[in-house]
């Protein structure tokens, strides 16, 4: 079984929300713990992510120790960056033993192709895409961390957030998730899944399917993929299916 799950946004609520968004998380991995074969979190695991070279933010230290116990026993977990986290440099990697993704993947599961992505990247404009790049490229980003000290820079990823971002769900997003998971579906994609939206989805095209696992910050949503179907859950204590269909029986991945 896969377990695919984005948008955490770690750091956005008080204390108390925090601990108890952690511990749910924690339990999912623990009632899952003898069917995984593999985690993939796709994007915004945390609300504002700037790590330096010798300090990395507070906070989840319990759900970042699981993934570690995870990649010890031999579960790979593997992280594609969101918009809100994107600012990496290698802790995830050599202390966690996470596979860090700055790009969507395409992973292959029982002859099928999963397209896996944030989603953040799907359909923007011209300009978008350029200040995406920057704002990504190694060179503004130890810029960025040489010349703010970390809590200044916290302060400032909050500030940017609070002040452009927004909370509701653009219409015009989800749109464009649809789109560009249509067009990855009438190519070589099979199954694709992304976050970012904060809406869980499960649209049928063609043969395949798009996927939005929703946010696990606003409703604690997740997807599951096994050798029949890819299930759309949410969880409340228990694990309640929400959106369940089987993936097609006819796969062109092996084209």
């Amino acid at each position: 079984m896969l377990l695919i799950v984005s948008d955490m946004h770690f750091g956005k609520a008080d204390r108390n929300a925090e601990r108890a968004k952690e511990a749910d998380l924690l339990a999912l991995l623990d009632s899952l713990q003898d069917e995984l074969e593999a985690v993939y979190l796709l994007g915004d695991v945390s609300d504002q992510y700037v790590e330096y070279r010798h300090l990395i933010p507070k906070g989840f230290v319990r759900f970042q120790g699981r993934l570690a116990q995870l990649t010890d026993s031999g579960i790979p977990v593997h992280y594609v960056v969101g918009n809100h986290d994107p600012w990496h440099i290698d802790h995830f990697e050599q202390e966690l033993g996470v596979r860090v993704h700055r790009q969507p993947i395409t992973v292959p599961f029982l002859d099928r192709n999963f397209v896996l992505g944030h989603g953040d990247e799907a359909g923007i404009d011209q300009m978008s895409a350029m200040l995406r790049r920057v704002v990504r490229h190694p060179i503004p980003f130890a810029l960025f961390r040489t010349l703010l000290p970390a809590d200044a820079a916290h302060r400032l990823a909050r500030w940017t957030k609070n002040r452009f971002g927004s909370d509701s769900v653009e219409p015009q997003t989800i749109e464009r998730l649809e789109h560009h998971a249509r067009e990855l579906l009438e190519g070589e994609a099979d199954v694709v899944v992304q976050g970012h939206s904060h809406r869980p989805q499960c649209i049928e095209h063609g043969r395949g399917v798009y996927v939005n696992t929703g946010s696990w910050h606003v409703d604690r949503t997740y997807a599951t993929v096994d050798k029949s179907s890819i299930v759309l859950r949410q969880w409340n204590g228990e694990v309640v299916s929400v959106y369940l269909f089987h993936v097609a029986e006819n796969s062109r991945s092996g084209h």
